[in-house]
């Protein structure tokens, strides 16, 4: 008697798309950017702060606040361009600037963003530093607006890699948008002085990956009996 062997063979194709969200950022646009518009109005309030465009460049003229309606100070029109297949995963604020009080809660910020160029993108702001510590400005006791050009700035940061800040994930077209912006405000409706001498803005985010991956059988030879190998 004569045995057959019958082999039959099976490929199959995995498509697997992998959003790389955790681990260290596939790409990053962290270079500080230059802000092109900054407004010292506030929101709900009458209050504003003084030299707004000040804020966008590190030259030792600084925005300043000494109010108690916790005026709102807007950093927008970034520049960015992020490609569009890309994803956000996080947004980092470092905020220089002084404060000549020696009270640490009397230097200390709140801070938001905005996608839209008006409305806050959390309701919850930011009040505490990248080391969840408060989000205060460095002191420099010698005023008026810690000795203008001679004043001692430091960097605050808020926010890290992994955090987005807004209740949903901003997209690269939102970011992208002039109307994207930095919101800053007193941390309380006591006046004392806050002086930011410059906001820059890092966006962390990822790219996606596509693997393709494809299988096949292996066959076996039994001239004793029939086999199907397969899966």
């Amino acid at each position: 008697m004569r045995c057959t062997l019958k082999v039959r063979w099976t490929t199959s194709v995995l498509v697997v798309l992998l959003a790389l969200l955790v681990g260290l950022p596939a790409w990053a646009d962290t270079s500080a950017k230059s802000c092109s518009g900054a407004s010292g109005g506030g929101v709900g309030s009458s209050s504003t702060w003084t030299n707004p465009t000040d804020a966008c460049t590190s030259n030792d003229t600084r925005a300043s606040y000494n109010g108690t309606g916790q005026g709102v100070l807007f950093i927008k029109d970034w520049g960015f361009s992020i490609p569009s297949d890309r994803v956000i995963t996080g947004i980092t604020v470092t905020f220089n600037g002084c404060s000549p009080e020696s009270t640490a809660t009397r230097r200390r910020i709140s801070a938001n963003l905005t996608i839209d160029g008006t409305n806050v993108c959390n309701s919850t702001w930011k009040t505490t530093n990248a080391s969840s510590g408060n989000l205060s400005l460095t002191q420099d006791s010698s005023a008026p607006i810690c000795a203008a050009a001679a004043g001692t700035d430091g960097d605050e940061v808020a926010g890290t890699t992994t955090d987005y800040w807004c209740t949903s994930q901003p997209t690269p077209t939102e970011v992208n948008s002039s109307n994207f912006g930095v919101m800053v405000r007193d941390y309380n409706a006591t006046a004392h002085l806050l002086a930011v001498d410059q906001v820059s803005v890092s966006i962390e985010y990822v790219t996606t990956t596509t693997t393709t991956t494809t299988s096949s059988t292996t066959t076996t030879t039994n001239p004793k009996r029939n086999m199907i190998v397969g899966n």
